[in-house]
């Protein structure tokens, strides 16, 4: 994975309660979600919130967000998935590696990219991925 330079963003779905396509979701996708909650959410709301069902997530009036959008990250060059990518209420994400709950620790806030720490799975990526990430969003 050290030599992906050429991505692009695959959007797959947006996600609101309007919707009622969370049973769409895959098993790996509702864990990833749930694994972003205490990111995302005020620590209170995360606190209390009832992960059981995925649509709760999304119930704003108990803190949830008003919608999720999901993408892909490609590798242009090997035409294969990298990552996932949730966005949330629009100026917000987390990247996963490709169907798993391996967040990299690469974030977008306020449309920005940004990178956490260093872990695992973003020490295999390229120094500059932030800034390909930015770009190509």
């Amino acid at each position: 994975m050290k030599n992906i330079q050429n991505i692009k963003f695959d959007f797959l779905a947006d996600y609101k309660i309007e919707d009622d396509n969370f049973k769409n979701l895959t098993a790996v996708q509702k864990q990833q979600l749930i694994a972003c909650v205490p990111l995302y959410l005020i620590e209170s709301d995360a606190e209390n919130m009832d992960v059981s069902d995925i649509v709760n997530l999304f119930r704003e009036e108990d803190g949830g967000w008003a919608e999720a959008c999901l993408y892909h990250i490609l590798d242009t060059d090997s035409d294969e998935i990298a990552f996932d990518f949730w966005v949330f209420n629009e100026d917000s994400g987390t990247i996963f590696e490709h169907n798993t709950i391996n967040n990299i620790e690469i974030y977008m806030n306020d449309y920005n990219f940004e990178l956490a720490r260093a872990n695992a799975f973003n020490k295999k990526l390229p120094e500059n991925f932030v800034d390909v990430l930015q770009q190509e969003f």
